[in-house]
């Protein structure tokens, strides 16, 4: 019995270095009698965006995850990232159904301590990084029916995407469409959720784009919990000539209302685990939020060798909190985000073995004016902090690949970074 566990085993690690092999032919040959196996079939190579040299999922020298469209837009209720996230090892993903603390994400660890939104984590959108120079990231202008597809790279990536310690997701909305389309759907479920969506595209000689609008609300599980938020995205591609084109991405959200029932003890959940925390309820405890972005990306294939690409991006951000106490228990926070990046990417050999390069700068810069007042009960009393924070980083990389063969690559990758904060007192 126990000789025929280990041969059971040697199969079946056979079959998984196979599964591994490159060369498709000796890959069908599986059978011990020489035929081709009639199960075989080979997928394609999923693209990784993401990375600098633009590689396959099985070459990428990271642990990748690629979510597919289904996973976000094929019954789901896309209130909330996390839905889409969940087969992917190591991630975890917090506050989900409370949409006044925001979506909480940790890779392998990295970002659970975070107090609020997304630390320790990359997060970006078509390339574009929703991460602010201080290292904070939210995501509840995001609408998950308006992205097609996610990569989320698993541990340290800090020399390819900077302050990502822990991993980096790139959120990769719908391509614009080659032919008129329009759809609309109503979603509806329990606690008065309600979900609302118009999507529509063409094409226009070399002029491509897709507009997509959302309106979401849910009275939700407990009391005080309630949430309401609109979504517009727009995104259009125009072919400059056969090398070259150019993407814009606008993005409009307002989450008016979104209240925090506050955490119960164990007694509290035994009576109503419905209702609200008292103090939440007494100081209306809750945010409301509005954030525009505007972004450009610019491709141009220089020569068959060399690659150029760069993108700018702005994003303004009104942010309103109530918190469920009195001193400076009410924050209201104007953000001013903007940056770019330029990269080009060589291919070519030397002495015979081919290479990939790539080498890029990068830039940004934050400009928050927070200030805080005392909460009366849900009004806002006397100021009690008004400061101006700005955060600058500005950085440079380099990733080489060297294809020693089919089966070896060997890759180098250097990243230096320059940070600078400063806060400045306005209230003295």
């Amino acid at each position: 019995m126990a000789s025929r566990g280990l041969l059971l085993f040697i199969i079946i690690g056979a079959l998984n270095l196979f599964g591994q092999s490159e060369q498709s032919n000796e890959m069908k040959e599986i059978r011990s009698d020489g035929k081709i196996d009639t199960l075989y079939f080979e997928f394609k190579p999923i693209h990784v965006t993401a990375y600098p040299l633009n590689n396959t999922n099985l070459n990428v020298p990271l642990a990748v995850s690629s979510i597919g469209k289904k996973h976000f837009q094929y019954g789901q209720k896309q209130s909330a990232l996390n839905e889409a996230l969940l087969p992917v090892p190591g991630l975890f993903a917090m506050n989900a159904e409370n949409f006044s603390q925001d979506l909480r994400v940790a890779i392998r660890g990295f970002g659970a301590r975070a107090p609020f939104g997304i630390r320790g984590i990359r997060i970006l959108v078509d390339g574009i990084p929703e991460t602010t120079p201080d290292g904070q990231a939210q995501v509840d202008n995001i609408d998950l029916g308006f992205i097609s597809r996610a990569e989320v790279f698993r541990g340290s990536s800090s020399a390819l995407f900077g302050n990502a310690s822990g991993g980096m997701i790139n959120l990769i909305s719908e391509l614009p469409s080659h032919t008129s389309f329009y759809e609309a759907s109503l979603t509806a479920g329990q606690f008065g959720y309600q979900k609302v969506q118009f999507k529509t595209g063409n094409t226009i000689k070399n002029l491509s784009y897709v507009v997509h609008a959302s309106h979401n609300q849910n009275i939700g599980y407990r009391k005080h919990s309630n949430m309401k938020n609109y979504i517009l995205n727009g995104k259009a591609q125009l072919e400059i000539d056969p090398l070259s084109r150019i993407r814009f991405h606008v993005s409009f959200a307002n989450s008016p209302t979104a209240k925090d029932p506050g955490s119960l003890n164990i007694d509290q959940v035994k009576a109503d685990p419905k209702q609200a925390r008292d103090v939440n309820v007494k100081y209306q405890a809750g945010e409301s939020v509005s954030q525009n972005r505007l972004s450009m990306v610019y491709e141009r294939q220089v020569t068959p060798q060399f690659h150029f690409e760069g993108n700018l991006h702005f994003t303004n951000r009104e942010f309103a909190n109530k918190l469920p106490f009195k001193s400076g228990g009410q924050v209201k926070l104007s953000r001013i985000f903007w940056g770019g990046r330029l990269m080009l990417i060589n291919s070519g050999s030397l002495l015979k073995i081919p290479y990939h390069l790539s080498f890029g700068l990068e830039m940004g810069d934050q400009n928050d004016k927070r200030r805080r007042f005392d909460n009366l009960e849900g009004t806002k009393g006397d100021k009690t902090f008004d400061q101006l924070e700005q955060f600058q980083n500005i950085g440079a990389f380099i990733q080489q690949e060297w294809i020693i063969n089919k089966s070896f690559r060997t890759t180098f990758g250097i990243r230096s970074d320059i940070n600078k904060l400063k806060a400045t007192d306005r209230y003295l």
